[in-house]
């Protein structure tokens, strides 16, 4: 089962960035193993909205791993960010179906 992220008022990626200014090597682990672990859960389930979840999940796992070589904007940042917390949501929808 997927870890569940508590909401704090306005959205987690505005939380990450830019205001709490927290470094890109800090915070890329965390979401690139949520993408990961998003792609892998939804990967194992063969319907086509599993399916579709897993692959963009993936994108998001390629996308925070070529950061390694030059960290985004912050506006960049936030909106993957973003994405893989709606990722996330999208996923536990589907897993409670």
């Amino acid at each position: 089962m997927l870890a569940v992220f508590r909401r704090a008022p306005g959205s987690l990626a505005e939380w990450y960035a830019p205001r709490a200014q927290v470094p890109i090597s800090a915070s890329l682990p965390m979401f690139e193993h949520t993408a990961r672990e998003i792609a892998e859960e939804m990967g194992r389930d063969p319907s086509p909205v599993a399916q579709d979840i897993a692959r963009r999940a993936r994108e998001m796992v390629e996308l925070f791993h070529s950061w390694g070589a030059q960290a985004p904007s912050d506006e960049t940042r936030a909106h993957a960010i973003q994405k893989v917390l709606d990722l996330h949501r999208e996923a536990h929808e589907h897993q409670s179906r």
